[in-house]
């Protein structure tokens, strides 16, 4: 098989509905990889782009990572009063089927999971896989489709273990669950039904020692089960343990019942099965169910809300690079970037091909430069002319940025007091930077680019439907990789015929599951 080298561009599924949303993609950073490994980093889905259409112009070419501006964060405005009228449905829907409002809030299901979860109250893409997974929202669907659905529902233990339910009738009827009652907490532990409970628990403890205990016996492990309980040594129960009686007989909770959540999960799962006609017709469910409460999309730069579209967008990324970032690694790279420049073409980029080298081979020299950074930084630091502390490493690498731009020692001497053994370590550091191989070149677009400037796709089984016609709409052939055969993608990139130099050949790698592709 040929060595090659390719142009792609990875994203996720969800990425790859926004950007279907949008028109297109803003800026984007598209990776020059060689087909001899696989290259599965930034998302599952692999868009290829023929080299020859690609105008170079309209791109910067860098040795590695440049660590350019991403997209912004996304959000979507929301109508919470359509939100409202949701969540009301949802009550319905928990009422038809047994589920109290202050279950679901405590599962996490209705309040923080469906309104109040930070993402959505944010803005969340109505396709994502939070709005998806939403139980709340299954829970709706199967009610309004008229799915029967059977629950399990569980025994709530009350708060003093040892009561009977007979105990807990009689605590309610003569109203001693009732906080204003101020004899409630005193007269709780005379009831009949409460002394038959807590000698059952000390016969259940003995067994068929119990005959032989003396009443003294008897008398001291009630004392003992009493105090545990919460009443003190005259018989009355503490506030806390009252408060918490009266909450459990009064909210009564399904008749001292609660639902099964775990078994709730499964039913809901089962009854929408993924990769089936209803969960497809489920997910166009959701678009016109919570369709109304999604507004238009916006992002935040320089504190300053933007409407999101594919012009705004390609404007907040144009010239930008990811300032947030703060990593050895990305030190790393902005050294790398100010020594190497940029590449003028693709022609460039064949001299330098060999510097490609597969993900599990970069990593060793990924480590490699991370360290040698490290010593470089560390050594100097004992000759650093100011007060570093904590941002010491930072003023470090923003001078070896400097001093790789202008390559003059004053830029040097202006932060530290250098001497030529320090000069040479530093140089013998970039040295081998320049040199180092990388996973990949970077060929960062000054343009949105739309999807079908892209001519095949490399995907995983079983991709959503709506990811696939997406990819179908915009011409683009799909390649299907088994995620348990990742070598396949090698096979599959070479197989597109996009790529481009010859840099002699790959050994090819030898499966017997057969990878898979179709045609549109």
């Amino acid at each position: 098989m040929k060595k090659q080298l390719f142009v792609v561009h990875n994203l996720s599924s969800e990425n790859l509905e926004f950007t279907d949303l949008l028109g297109g993609l803003p800026c984007p950073s598209l990776a020059i990889i060689s087909n001899e490994g696989q290259f599965r980093s930034f998302g599952e889905i692999t868009l290829i782009a023929d080299s020859n259409s690609l105008n170079m112009r309209d791109y910067d070419i860098f040795e590695s990572d440049s660590y350019s501006a991403r997209c912004p964060e996304i959000r979507f405005a929301l109508n919470h009063s359509e939100l409202e009228v949701v969540k009301a449905k949802i009550n319905d829907a928990m009422s038809h089927f047994g589920i109290s409002d202050q279950e679901f809030k405590e599962y996490n299901l209705y309040r923080n999971d469906f309104s109040d979860n930070d993402k959505l109250e944010q803005g969340l893409y109505k396709k994502s896989q939070e709005l998806i997974n939403n139980k709340g929202l299954k829970l709706l669907y199967i009610y309004e489709q008229g799915i029967p659905l059977k629950l399990k529902f569980e025994k709530i233990p009350p708060p003093i273990s040892f009561l009977s339910m007979k105990s807990i009738r009689e605590i309610e009827r003569k109203g001693l669950s009732n906080t204003r009652n101020d004899n409630a907490r005193e007269e709780i532990l005379s009831l009949d039904s409460v002394q038959a409970d807590i000698t059952k628990s000390i016969k259940e403890m003995y067994g068929d020692e119990f005959d032989y205990l003396t009443d003294d016996d008897i008398k001291y492990e009630k004392s003992i089960i009493e105090s545990a309980a919460g009443f003190n040594k005259d018989g009355v129960l503490s506030p806390t343990k009252f408060y918490q009686l009266s909450t459990y007989i009064n909210d009564k909770k399904q008749d001292y019942k609660k639902i099964n959540f775990t078994h709730l999960s499964d039913a809901l799962d089962k009854k929408i099965p993924h990769d089936s006609k209803r969960h497809d017709h489920y997910i166009k469910w959701i678009d016109s169910t919570i369709g109304a409460s999604i507004g238009r999309p916006f992002f935040t730069q320089d504190g300053k809300t933007t409407e999101a579209n594919i012009d705004t967008l390609t404007k907040s990324m144009t010239g930008k690079t990811r300032a947030s970032e703060n990593t050895i690694f990305k030190n790393v790279g902005d050294i790398r970037a100010a020594l190497t420049g940029k590449i003028k073409n693709l022609k460039g980029i064949e001299s330098k091909a060999g510097m490609i080298v597969p993900k599990e081979y970069f990593k060793e020299y990924k480590d490699k430069s991370i360290n040698a950074l490290r010593k470089l930084i560390d050594d100097l630091e004992p000759k650093f002319k100011f007060h570093g502390g904590h941002h010491y490493t930072d003023s470090a690498v923003r001078v070896l940025i400097s001093y790789a731009l202008k390559k003059n020692i004053a830029v040097l001497n202006e932060s530290f007091n250098v001497d030529d053994d320090d000069v040479k370590e530093i140089s013998d550091f970039f040295n081998e930077l320049k040199s180092a191989p990388t996973e990949y070149f970077e060929l960062k677009s000054k343009k949105h680019m739309e999807l079908r400037e892209f001519s095949h796709a490399i995907v995983p089984k079983n991709l959503d439907k709506n990811v696939i016609n997406i990819l179908i709409k915009n011409r683009i052939t799909i390649h299907i990789c088994p995620e348990k055969k990742p070598e396949m993608f090698s096979k599959l990139l070479s197989k597109t015929k996009m790529g481009f130099a010859d840099l002699g050949t790959i050994e090819v790698i030898k499966s017997s599951s057969q990878s898979s592709s179709m045609t549109i």
